[in-house]
């Protein structure tokens, strides 16, 4: 079991271990911090540079979606902007943010209704260039009632889109996964792979890795009725088709659960069910760890980030009124340590090899992102 660890992490581990703690920046973000919901962070290749997108309702319940980039070399908000809710559709909401070599991207999905049951969902990408101008946007046309967008990447021949398809035929629900690859004007360069086998659904997290997409949480199968809860697997499935491998993982449907899927393909998947936790691991070759099951203070989580030889997590407290802390968990043992570095509530976490990044809530109302490099634990500001 530990040898499996080693190999999934090896390089991951090494690197933050290694890695020389510096002064964290602390950056206070123009936005509403006792309404808005993050929904995505994520750094750039370099990690000088962090996207990030939300959303933020008003008090006729209208929902605002904000989309920030940040640039971590000057700790300034290089360039902010709303994304308006595409024609004849009743909202829009980010899911993944990617920042490119001259691009910024941020995927979404957006629902044709307000009413669920006659709501259909479409999924939209849009590019801005690295100063915030808006330079093309299209929907990813996907055969299907409903389409919703989970995952994407640059590749040597386009953006690569993954997600999910869903059409409604009597009692039942049938559910596909699609990839299809975008030019730089968005336009798709070939048909879409469409396998209606099944898909994973929310609570989910997927990642574009070279020629494959891993993705974990939530599976349905082709076809699945409305009392189906479906069971928590994690697989690894080639962008251009084929199939490499499926692993059941030990969440249940009635736990509290958020996954997370690294940068080399390993999914770790954390649920709660209020008298315990449950740590899944998963590594890129499929050969899951056997999963970890232990009490915990800890109850509901709201956002999870591998780090260092596990997870960094934003967990609230089983017990008390106290709001949520930010929690290392070590993959080998679940061992969990609060850490306490960072000032405020914590929101959101992400984090990319040593570097990381807190958004966190500060005297009940400002949000203030915390990016850094090295252990958090160590983590200090001068």
């Amino acid at each position: 079991m530990h040898d499996i660890l080693a190999t999934a992490c090896s390089t991951l581990c090494a690197t933050v271990a290694a890695a020389a703690p510096d002064a964290p920046a602390r950056l206070v973000l123009p936005l509403d911090g006792t309404t808005f919901y993050v929904n995505t962070m994520a750094f750039s290749a370099s990690g000088d540079q962090l996207c990030l997108a939300g959303t933020d309702p008003d008090d006729m319940a209208t929902t605002t979606v904000h989309f920030l980039l940040i640039d971590r070399v000057r700790n300034a908000v290089a360039w902010r902007t709303k994304l308006a809710v595409p024609n004849d559709l009743a909202n829009i909401h980010p899911v993944k943010c990617l920042v490119a070599a001259d691009r910024v991207y941020v995927l979404a999905n957006a629902d044709t209704s307000l009413s669920p049951p006659i709501a259909e969902t479409q999924t939209h990408v849009i590019a801005f260039d690295l100063h915030g101008k808006r330079i093309a946007s299209a929907r990813v046309d996907v055969p299907g009632m409903s389409q919703y967008g989970y995952a994407m990447a640059e590749s040597p021949d386009g953006l690569r889109i993954a997600g999910y398809t869903r059409d409604r035929g009597g009692p039942a629900e049938r559910y596909g996964t699609y990839s299809v690859t975008l030019d730089a004007t968005l336009r798709p360069t070939g048909a879409p792979v469409v396998r209606k086998n099944g898909t994973y659904a929310y609570p989910l997290d997927a990642r574009i890795v070279g020629d494959s997409l891993y993705v974990a949480g939530r599976f349905y199968r082709a076809e699945a009725r409305d009392d189906d809860f479906g069971t928590y697997a994690a697989s690894r499935l080639r962008t251009g088709d084929g199939y490499v491998w499926s692993t059941p993982t030990a969440l249940v449907w009635n736990m509290d659960n958020e996954i997370a899927v690294g940068a080399d393909g390993t999914s770790y998947s954390l649920g709660s069910d209020r008298k315990t936790t449950t740590l899944a691991v998963v590594p890129p070759d499929g050969k899951a760890r056997v999963p970890l099951t232990y009490r915990s203070a800890f109850c509901a989580t709201d956002a999870i980030a591998p780090y260092g030889e596990g997870i960094v997590a934003v967990r609230q407290p089983c017990t008390g009124k106290e709001g949520y802390a930010l929690v290392s968990i070590a993959a080998a043992t679940g061992k969990e340590e609060r850490l306490t570095a960072i000032p405020g509530e914590p929101l959101h976490v992400a984090t990319q090899g040593p570097i990381w990044a807190v958004l966190a809530r500060e005297n009940g109302s400002t949000l203030v992102l915390h990016a850094g490099t090295g252990d958090l634990r160590q983590a200090a500001y001068h």
